[in-house]
């Protein structure tokens, strides 16, 4: 510092800092105001996770909303109850909401003769479950059954009914088989018969077996038409001897070949 003409050169005299008294930072009201409220969000923010993880796992333990009430709706004659009730008891003991719906109902789907199943929860304490049953219209290839969407499932043998057609062909032929038995079925009624058995071979030939043991062999071109001519033929020239007629093979132009149990004769 520099006065009249002097020089000095000593130290500077302590000047305190506007932020500290007496060598110590001094915090604001504000700041300290800011910061109590970061600390009380924090432990605020905290506190609710613990308490929605608590409340999660009260909730999810099966003894907190235990299922009371499963109801099954739905009519179905084929579908095993005892089947029904294993399935469903692994997923209620988890609770009402510890209970896999989506499983449960992929489950039930799984089980013969049901072809859908539709599964909800209904609070508090019920599980609704809506099943549909397989409609069966044919056997196919034996050991499988044919329903109205041209699908095929798999049951026990011993469910199955012998009422039932009998188709036999090639697989992914069963929708096919299900269209030409309708068509043939129009045709046969008018004898006050029905087809037991509808068969297509590999090189695409038809045959059927009607409902008093007859069999037809139409071959590949215009069956139907054959079908109907057979009709036409039968009250006449077979309806009084068919308890001795094995088969009639219809893959003739202007007649027919009769295969009697015992011999064979032909018919113009």
């Amino acid at each position: 510092m520099n006065e009249e003409g002097k020089i000095f050169t000593g130290p500077r005299p302590y000047q305190p800092n506007a932020n500290t008294v007496r060598g110590r930072s001094v915090r604001y009201p504000q700041q300290q105001s800011k910061q109590r409220r970061w600390i009380f969000k924090f432990s605020l923010g905290i506190l609710l996770i613990c308490a929605l993880i608590y409340g999660w796992l009260k909730l999810s333990n099966p003894d907190t909303l235990p299922i009371h009430n499963v109801k099954i709706t739905g009519t179905y004659t084929h579908i095993n109850q005892n089947a029904l009730r294993e399935t469903i008891m692994p997923f209620v003991q988890k609770g009402f909401l510890g209970t896999d719906t989506t499983s449960l109902q992929d489950r039930l789907q799984q089980l013969p003769w049901v072809y859908s199943a539709t599964v909800q929860r209904i609070w508090p304490d019920t599980l609704t479950i809506a099943l549909t049953e397989q409609q069966a219209i044919a056997r196919f290839n034996t050991n499988t059954l044919l329903n109205p969407y041209g699908e095929l499932f798999t049951v026990d043998p011993s469910t199955m009914s012998t009422d039932l057609p009998l188709f036999i062909a090639a697989p992914g032929q069963q929708v096919l088989l299900w269209h030409t038995y309708q068509q043939f079925t129009a045709i046969v009624a008018q004898l006050g018969l029905k087809i037991t058995i509808l068969g297509l071979d590999a090189r695409q030939s038809w045959r059927l077996q009607l409902s008093n043991g007859l069999i037809l062999l139409l071959g590949k071109v215009d069956p139907a038409q054959r079908l109907a001519r057979f009709v036409t033929i039968y009250p006449q020239a077979i309806a009084n001897k068919s308890a001795a007629v094995n088969y009639v093979d219809l893959r003739y132009t202007n007649g027919m070949a009769v295969g009697l149990k015992n011999q064979n004769m032909a018919t113009n």
